[in-house]
């Protein structure tokens, strides 16, 4: 859904509602919401790089299978980025590259970190007195934290018992979480031709059907000035089946 901006006319068009739930000026979050707290707590959601041996050797998800983590030397690639969002009492870690999420194959000593499509929850515990934001990955409720022994590419990401050498991750920032997702292949369309909005004014209406309906907004007040505005729709299938009764 394309909305136009405010000009001093009575009305806004707003055209090509095309999808079953479209948003629009979504609230916008301060940067101090993803700052990393140097005082003891975990990092915050967002995307980020981590890297070891003085920053220039990073977790790489590797090229030759997409599912195994290894040691490669640092790029702006999206298999080196990963998105840190809150799991239950930790942090999922989603591959930018992939979209799968890091686990291990088995929970013991030397087990290999693998990327796979179910999600996870990491322990993230902040390494204190370092210069720039560090941090542990640990597997829960374990004595075992993601490490890297070499900084030799190709070395693979393992765990190892909790306070050996090249378990300290530097969490360079390198994005936020979208907050307005697009919709994804398969995502349903508008296919009802009757549209009703739920609104205490007349503020808005919706003229026409199909998928391509108009939607007039009358009134600016219609629009919250720092939040969102949500239009959505739903479709109703009704499938028509001929029984044949016998008398």
């Amino acid at each position: 859904m394309n909305i136009a901006d405010y000009d001093d006319s009575s009305e806004l068009i707003i055209v090509e509602a095309d999808q079953s739930s479209a948003h629009s000026s979504p609230v916008t979050q301060s940067s101090e919401t993803f700052k990393f707290d140097m005082e003891g707590g975990p990092i915050h959601a967002g995307i980020y790089q981590l890297v070891q041996f003085g920053g220039e050797t990073a977790m790489d998800l590797s090229a030759g299978d997409n599912r195994t983590l290894i040691a490669y030397g640092k790029h702006e690639s999206d298999n080196q980025k990963w998105e840190f969002s809150p799991l239950g009492a930790g942090y999922s870690i989603k591959g930018m590259h992939s979209g799968t999420y890091l686990t291990c194959e088995t929970v013991q000593m030397n087990a290999t970190i693998i990327a796979t499509p179910y999600p996870v929850s990491w322990s993230v515990e902040n390494i204190s007195g370092k210069q720039e934001p560090t941090v542990r990955i640990v597997w829960p409720n374990s004595p075992l934290a993601m490490t890297l022994i070499s900084s030799s590419s190709g070395t693979r990401v393992k765990l190892a018992s909790v306070g050996q050498t090249g378990q300290e991750w530097a969490a360079h920032r390198v994005g936020e979480l979208s907050t307005n997702p697009q919709p994804g292949p398969g995502a349903p369309v508008v296919t009802q031709s009757t549209y009703t909005i739920s609104s205490s004014e007349p503020a808005i209406r919706v003229n026409g059907g199909g998928n391509h309906p108009t939607i007039v907004i009358n009134s600016r007040d219609a629009i919250p000035e720092s939040g969102e505005l949500v239009f959505t729709s739903t479709t109703t299938t009704v499938t028509k089946i001929d029984r044949n009764v016998r008398k």
